[in-house]
Parts: C-alpha cells; sequence; structure tokens
C-alpha cells in the first residue's frame, strides 16, 4: 500500500485511541483482532491510568518511539509513565546491515526508525517529507552516514525495540505537535508550569493554559481529511491544526457549527497566545 493509502486509512481507525473514558465493546471485531496487543496493553493501560500517569505514559509514547531495552525501561521509570506492551522487537524492515553491525536510523521528525528499501529511506508517515540515502561513508564511531534533506544519524539496532506501527500512527505522530506546542507554551514568559494542563481529563481535549486574563482549551488535529474531524466535533473551543494542514483551516471553519470553534493552524494560534499575554502586561 502507498503511503497516502494508509493515511487515509489511520484517519478512520485513530478513532480507537480516543475516548479512554469509555468502554471496549464499540471496539469493531477485526480491531480486535489486528491489535489485540495493542488495545489490551495501551487502550486498556491508558483507560485505567490516574491523570499523572496518563500523561506520563502519554507523553513517554511521544518522546520515546525506540530505544534499546535498557533505555526504554529506564525512561519508564524517570517518568513515572506505566508499563504497556507498546513496544516491540525492531522490525526487520526498519533495519540494514553495514560493517558487522545492524543499524537503524530514527526519523528527524518523529524519531521513530524509518523504512529501508535497499539504500533508501523514509519515514512511513507522508508529511514527514524527504527520502534517505544510506552512503559506504563511515564516521569516526563505526556508523554509517546517511544522506538527505535534514541530518539524520544511524544508530546500533542490537537490542532495540520500537513502538507498534497503531501505537506510533494514532499516538506518536499527532502528539509530536501537541507536545511541542506544549513545550512552546512553558517557554513563553508569563505562563507558568501550573498554567499548562496536558490532555486533561485523559484526553478529553489537549491542551488546556491561562494566557493572561485568558483560558484556551485547544484541540490539536492531524487528519489527512477535515470530514474525518467534523464527524466527530472537538469537546474544546479552539481547533488546531499542523501548520502542514493550512488548507483545511477555511474548510473547517465553514464545516463546523458556526460560533462554537475558532479554528487556526498552529502558528497563528501561537500569534493569539502572544497578543493574550501583551495585553496582560
Amino acid at each position: 500500500m502507498t503511503s497516502e493509502a494508509i493515511e487515509y486509512g489511520s484517519d478512520y481507525n485513530e478513532a480507537l485511541f480516543e475516548n479512554h473514558e469509555a468502554g471496549i465493546d464499540w471496539v469493531p471485531r477485526w480491531a480486535r483482532q489486528t491489535f489485540e496487543k495493542v488495545e489490551r496493553s495501551v487502550y486498556l493501560v491508558l483507560s485505567s491510568a490516574g491523570q499523572n500517569e496518563y500523561v506520563a505514559t502519554r507523553q513517554m509514547l511521544v518522546e520515546v518511539p525506540a530505544g534499546t531495552v535498557e533505555q526504554v525501561s529506564d525512561e519508564l521509570h524517570e517518568r513515572g509513565a506505566l508499563h504497556t506492551e507498546a513496544y516491540e522487537p525492531l522490525p526487520p524492515d526498519r533495519q540494514f546491515v553495514s560493517g558487522q553491525d545492524a543499524w537503524y536510523v530514527p526519523c528527524p521528525v518523529c524519531r521513530w526508525p524509518m523504512h529501508v528499501r535497499g539504500s533508501l529511506l523514509a519515514c512511513r508517515y507522508p508529511q514527514h517529507v524527504g527520502q534517505f540515502t544510506i552512503t559506504q561513508d563511515h564516521d569516526v564511531g563505526g556508523a554509517p552516514r546517511v544522506r538527505g534533506p535534514l541530518p539524520a544519524l544511524a544508530v546500533r539496532a542490537a537490542e532495540t525495540v520500537c513502538l507498534h506501527e497503531a501505537v506510533w500512527r494514532y499516538i506518536t505522530v499527532p502528539g509530536i505537535t501537541e507536545v511541542s506546542l506544549m513545550g512552546w507554551l512553558a517557554e513563553q514568559a508569563g505562563i507558568g508550569g501550573d498554567a499548562i494542563t496536558k490532555w486533561p481529563h485523559k484526553d478529553r481535549w489537549d491542551i488546556s493554559v491561562r494566557a493572561g486574563s485568558s483560558v484556551f482549551e485547544v484541540d490539536l488535529k492531524d487528519t489527512r481529511s477535515p470530514s474525518m474531524i467534523v464527524a466527530r466535533p472537538p469537546r474544546a473551543r479552539h481547533v488546531v491544526v499542523p501548520d502542514y494542514r493550512s488548507w483545511q483551516v477555511a474548510q473547517l471553519r465553514r464545516s463546523l457549527p458556526t460560533g462554537r470553534y475558532e479554528v487556526r493552524t498552529v502558528r497563528a494560534f501561537k500569534t493569539l497566545v502572544g497578543k493574550a499575554l501583551k495585553e496582560a502586561q
């Protein structure tokens, strides 16, 4: 299947990992069979977690998509995240042999191991554009050099695990924009750490933030089809899409209930927050 076909299908399946407060009776039989492992280890763990555990676990699934068994274990303990079975041994199609060792290359955007086809590498998510090439050159540590549109480093594959593809697509990929915006907000003068709530009520929406006298409840949506957002209307007033989905803003403003939502790109939302902070000075 092409990357575009996978992305279309993923838009429909993403709902399996939303609304963690609900039961699982509504999950289709085919989904239970296909994602049995993910459903058991991620969906049920998140639905049973307390708020702090939920945030720690959710953020780890965004920020640590791959690593050695020891590294993943250390991250679990340091973050206070809950153990899941979301990680699996690095699949053969994500690694290659150079010299005496097997290697993989994390995507520069999401850090999930890129797909390998001969000497070519690419992330499975179409929006993480760019094709990379494994060269015959090696750095001082023996790692094969990778050439591409962004800096990318090869990592030894021994003892490596990575997220199951379903977890990566439904949690990690959209979470990149969420966590990046959370980090940006925390860096703004006038917004203290206690002014930001991550995934309130276990992801009823994505971010609540107080900027000056304004409180923003934000739902970030990263989906190929705006109709999927309209079909399952967000719970937060501020609907934010990644900058690379800017073409969706006009359609969502037309299609979502008038007066109920404000739709912006990430860049435009940052401008809105900056204005609120300036007015509070």
